[in-house]
Parts: structure tokens; C-alpha cells; sequence
């Protein structure tokens, strides 16, 4: 640029004329204003996460909860079962023998079968089968019977027309099992032996003998005529988990 006053060249941007020493207006030189930086976009890759399916877990099994009425109801049944077993009382060796001696009180054939461990018929009444105790009751009552069970019912109640109904009260005194060397004297002193060699009594082989017990009861007998009082001795045996009375004394 020059000088306005000499005309002398003056650098650019100097503020006096070297020459004469004039101020010199400074002429601002318009800067282009800085172009923003164009930057290129990085990429950044994105990571999505696998869709994973939702677990869900299993539904706990609830355990079967018994109505309370049920498991009563089997208490029930089983305390019934007890009970039964208490008053019938068939298997136990007391009320075996008590079951018996009222049986021959009442002359009933067939409680004495069921509660015996000997054959009754051949025993009590000399007779080898039911049918020749059928045969035997015919012919000395002139009757028809062709079945058991009715000719046994006969003679139960004339023998209790004949002797008024006898009835027998029982009260236990004393109880006593016995030891397998007192089971081989009882039997010693009562059984003969059978074809194989066998000790055998009223036909109940010593072998077959679990268990053996001897009741004495106070007993009363009474019937329209009479009313007696006695001392029974009752025994009774186990054979195969079963009792029975093999003999009794009064």
C-alpha cells in the first residue's frame, strides 16, 4: 500500500509512512472464515444381544393331599378289624376253650368241630365220617336226615329238651404254656404210636404240636333240674398257626 500523504510505499499493515511519518489507516484484510471440518462418520457396529426365548419354570407338583374323611375311614375300618377279632375271638387259645366246653355243655356238635384240634366225631362219638353220624342219629331216632348240619342240629336241641337247656359259665383260674419237654411228657403219657412211629393223641401228632397251654377254669353248669359247679381243665394246642382243644378233665 502507499502513503496518502507522500505516496511513499508503506508495508501493508503499518501503522506510519516510513517516509514522512503519516498515520496510515490499517486496512483490515477480511479473513475468510474457517470452514468447518467435514469428518467422515465413523461406523460403529451396534452389538444386539440375542433375543433369548423367556425360561420358565416348571409348575411344582403338588402333593395329593388325602381327604381327612379317607384316611379316617381306614382307621375306622382297621380299629373294626381289631374289634371283631377281639370278640369273636376264634383264633385265640382262651376263648378256643371257652368256645369248646360250651359247646359240649350245649351238646352243639358242630362248635365243638370247630373249635377242636382232634376229630370229633370219631372222639366224642365213635364215628368215622359226617355221614356215619347221619346214619347214626336215623337210626336211633328214626329220623330221615341226609345232611349234616341238620342231624347235628337235632341232637343239639333233644339234648337240651332232655336236659332243660344246660348252660355253662366260665371264670379263668389259672393259665400255663407249656415248655416243649412238658409238651413231650403230655403226650408221652397219653398217645400210642401210629404205623410211621409217630407219637400220636385222640389223633394229634406230637410233631405237628407248635404250642400248648392248659387252662383251669371255675365252671358252673346249670339246666332246670340241676345247677352243679366243677373245675374244668381245658388244653389247647397251636398246629399250623391254628388253635384247638385236644383233651379236657374235669
Amino acid at each position: 500500500m502507499f502513503c496518502q500523504n507522500c505516496g511513499a510505499q508503506v508495508p501493508d499493515g503499518s501503522p506510519f509512512c516510513p517516509n514522512c511519518g503519516t498515520p496510515q489507516a490499517v486496512t483490515q484484510i477480511p479473513q475468510q472464515p474457517a470452514q468447518p471440518q467435514q469428518t467422515t462418520p465413523v461406523h460403529v457396529p451396534v452389538q444386539v444381544p440375542a433375543y433369548q426365548m423367556p425360561v420358565t419354570a416348571a409348575p411344582k407338583k403338588k402333593k395329593k393331599k388325602w381327604p381327612w374323611f379317607l384316611g379316617g375311614g381306614i382307621l375306622l375300618a382297621a380299629g373294626v378289624a381289631v374289634l371283631l377279632i377281639l370278640l369273636l375271638g376264634s383264633s385265640g387259645p382262651q376263648k378256643t376253650a371257652e368256645n369248646y366246653m360250651e359247646a359240649v355243655a350245649a351238646r352243639d356238635i358242630k362248635g365243638m368241630m370247630e373249635n377242636a384240634a382232634f376229630d370229633v366225631l370219631n372222639y366224642e362219638f365213635d364215628c368215622s365220617s359226617k355221614q356215619e353220624f347221619v346214619d347214626h342219629i336215623n337210626d336211633r331216632f328214626d329220623t330221615s336226615f341226609t345232611k349234616f348240619d341238620d342231624a347235628a342240629e337235632y341232637y343239639k336241641n333233644w339234648s337240651n329238651d332232655r336236659h332243660g337247656g344246660g348252660k355253662l359259665s366260665m371264670t379263668k383260674l389259672s393259665e400255663k404254656e407249656f415248655s416243649t419237654w412238658e409238651i413231650d411228657e403230655f403226650f408221652e403219657e397219653r398217645s400210642n404210636e401210629d404205623d410211621e412211629g409217630n407219637q400220636t393223641y385222640r389223633g394229634v401228632r406230637r410233631s405237628a404240636v407248635d404250642e400248648m397251654i392248659e387252662y383251669e377254669f371255675r365252671a358252673t353248669y346249670t339246666d332246670e333240674e340241676t345247677s352243679e359247679r366243677m373245675t374244668l381243665t381245658v388244653w389247647v394246642v397251636k398246629i399250623d398257626g391254628d388253635w384247638g382243644v385236644v383233651d379236657w378233665d374235669d
